[in-house]
């Protein structure tokens, strides 16, 4: 033992055997809760050798060490700009406790030395008491303009007094990850090691993820369910959420691929839905957005809601709580809607000019978060006209920020990481786990005050009895109207209140 911590590297030099391109991601277990399956993976990359000999060191809590073999694959592609080679190395940890931290580091068998370290927390797939926190964004690069919200993230995920629990990528990685001849993945890959070592990375494919049938994509990531989905869909239960991730894209490029797509969301969310007691969150992510308003991208904006149709029917009929995607280079809040129409809900907070508190309401939440930074897309565009469903856009670098405080109580926060401030937020509060028009009973305690954490300012000290007292004015009001209508129904004749209903 003292010989292997002696061997502890901090600063590692490339060569054949170094490791490098560190990541970790949730296992397969937090899709069966087989005790077999993993529950982190970790993958790194070598450079000139294939180096079998590599393995994970995970050190436990009692103070001893766990060796972690991992299997190594080589790559090879041909591009433009020239041939590519790596070598991935991928090693499956289980057996170890939820929520604890973990420290680990990835031996380099050709110098014979440990690189590293790193932490990681195993995030409970067991609802718990705990309030849980996710990061998530598409479309970032490693360009000037990508690095700001990198090295932002790398902030507040390696800020262990409040854990990030997991990262959601959802789409357009490095925007080309085989361009330079793969080198811009490689680069991506290795400015995001520092977050993507200690949290796990959650991805999806974009549509700057498609060349050579995402062949770079998958050999960088491999979600839960890759070996029968290949992260074109999976899902995952952390505490009392379900994510689930569907890949757009081939529909976009093969249009009769969506009913697979559909067939398999369905029997998911239908499992999902018949759980809600005990994951009452359920929240959908893809890069391809199906509601957002900027009419540049026609193909999107304009038409997803049609050719998504069958996707928004499925989020609809299993009363999916959020919809998150990238693609459209900004950021987007949208209102509840279904079917172009802004649907029923209900703000329990009497000051709120800002629609930031959305209670029980009757269709999923469609947000679009992709600008946190890319060269091509700079920050601080002119707004442009929205539509009738949007509640926020804005045009600033910036990450979003998802804090579920318990089963009725979700924050969302848009983070501008030029500094720190919160652009946007709202509060989700679901009473009931279904789509029931005209239903607001609820099972708040009366008193009870919705807390804004993480980094939001604006006080919240209004108090449910106010939302009430607001509910008993407006029966009042309803029992005189219908009191009036019944006396003026008693002296018209039937054939006039037969009109008055007809019209």
């Amino acid at each position: 033992e003292a010989l292997i911590a002696s061997l502890l590297l901090f600063t590692v030099a490339v060569n054949g055997c170094s490791n490098h391109q560190v990541h970790i991601a949730l296992g397969d277990y937090y899709h069966t809760f087989n005790s077999a399956d993993s529950i982190i993976n970790v993958f790194f990359h070598t450079n000139k050798n294939l180096c079998p000999d590599n393995y994970v060191l995970l050190y436990l809590d009692n103070g001893t060490q766990r060796k972690i073999p991992a299997t190594a694959t080589q790559y090879q592609a041909s591009y433009s700009k020239g041939d590519y080679q790596t070598f991935v190395h991928s090693a499956q940890i289980t057996d170890i406790k939820f929520d604890a931290q973990y420290k680990y580091a990835i031996y380099n068998s050709e110098k014979k030395t440990l690189e590293g370290p790193f932490m990681f927390r195993a995030p409970n797939p067991q609802p718990s008491a705990r309030q849980r926190n996710f990061i998530l964004y598409g479309d970032l690069d490693s360009s000037e303009d990508g690095t700001q919200s990198i090295e932002y993230i790398k902030k507040i995920a390696n800020d262990h007094s409040k854990p990030i629990d997991a990262i959601f990528h959802i789409g357009d990685l490095a925007y080309d990850l085989e361009k330079k001849a793969g080198k811009r993945g490689d680069d991506f890959m290795e400015a995001i090691q520092d977050i993507a070592a200690n949290v796990p990375y959650m991805v999806t494919m974009g549509n700057h993820e498609t060349m050579n049938n995402f062949s770079n994509f998958n050999m960088r990531f491999q979600m839960p369910n890759f070996k029968s989905s290949q992260n074109h869909f999976y899902s995952v239960n952390i505490d009392n959420v379900h994510f689930v991730s569907i890949d757009l894209e081939l529909p976009v490029l093969q249009p009769e691929l969506l009913v697979n797509v559909a067939n398999w969301l369905e029997k998911d969310l239908k499992e999902a839905n018949a759980n809600r007691a005990q994951r009452p969150w359920i929240i959908v992510y893809s890069h391809r957005p199906i509601y957002c308003s900027d009419m540049t991208e026609r193909d999107d904006c304009a038409q997803n809601s049609v050719r998504f149709s069958s996707i928004e029917d499925l989020l609809y009929k299993y009363a999916v709580d959020l919809y998150f995607s990238g693609h459209v280079h900004v950021y987007e809040r949208n209102f509840p809607v279904h079917k172009g129409q802004v649907m029923t809900y209900t703000n329990p907070m009497l000051s709120d000019v800002g629609n930031h508190y959305i209670q029980d309401p009757q269709a999923p939440m469609y947000i679009v978060e992709g600008i946190p930074g890319h060269d091509d897309y700079p920050a601080g565009k002119p707004l442009y006209a929205v539509k009738n469903f949007c509640a926020k856009l804005d045009r600033d670098y910036s990450i979003g920020m998802i804090s579920v405080q318990n089963n009725t109580h979700l924050l969302w926060q848009m983070i501008h990481t030029s500094d720190g401030s919160v652009g946007d937020y709202v509060y989700l509060i679901k009473t009931q786990n279904a789509y029931s028009p005209n239903t607001f009973s609820s099972f708040l305690e009366e008193d009870e005050e919705v807390i804004v954490s993480m980094s939001v300012s604006e006080s919240s000290s209004e108090s449910y009895k106010f939302y009430l007292i607001g509910l008993s004015v407006v029966c009042l009001l309803a029992v005189a109207y219908f009191s009036l209508i019944k006396r003026s129904r008693n002296i018209e004749i039937n054939t006039e209140l037969s009109m008055e209903i007809a019209n």
